[in-house]
């Protein structure tokens, strides 16, 4: 009994690492953290940006670290200045989890060189998450003005 057990421990341990790595589009894989730096809005009122950054965490056991998403928003949002934590709801298409104290949003981006990303926020996530929520009036072009 014991070979056919580690055969299904085998088998069990294939399936995860393949779930874990499967194969997305290389562009969404490209803009999972595309988005860090600071960014503007040219079309938006003046002086607004904000920075998307990653904040290292010991956990404590051992050489494994975690990362925390953070961002800062000036005059972006609706906000004068705010602090934000993100985290990735999705790769595919590529979808950020974001939180405002308790306002929660979801933001679909797109990288489109290194210096532009298309992104569009907003509060339903059933429609942020969708295919092509980028095609949509209110997706926007934000510009690099930091790394």
């Amino acid at each position: 009994m014991r070979p056919r057990v580690n055969w299904f421990i085998f088998l069990g341990v294939l399936l995860l690492i393949f779930v874990a790595f499967r194969p997305g589009s290389p562009a969404a894989a490209d803009d999972q953290f595309a988005m860090i730096g600071t960014w503007t809005d040219e079309a938006g009122e003046p002086g607004n940006s904000i920075r998307f950054y990653l904040v290292e965490r010991d956990l404590g056991t051992g050489p494994i670290k975690a990362f925390e998403g953070h961002a800062t928003l000036v005059k972006f949002l609706g906000k004068e200045t705010a602090k934000a934590n993100w985290n990735s709801g999705s790769r595919d298409p590529s979808v950020v989890n974001f939180s405002i104290g308790k306002q929660n949003w979801y933001i679909q981006l797109r990288k489109l060189d290194e210096d532009h990303i298309l992104v569009r926020f907003g509060r339903n996530a059933e429609e942020i998450y969708r295919n092509g929520a980028l095609e949509h009036p209110d997706a926007k072009v934000l510009t690099r003005i930091a790394r």
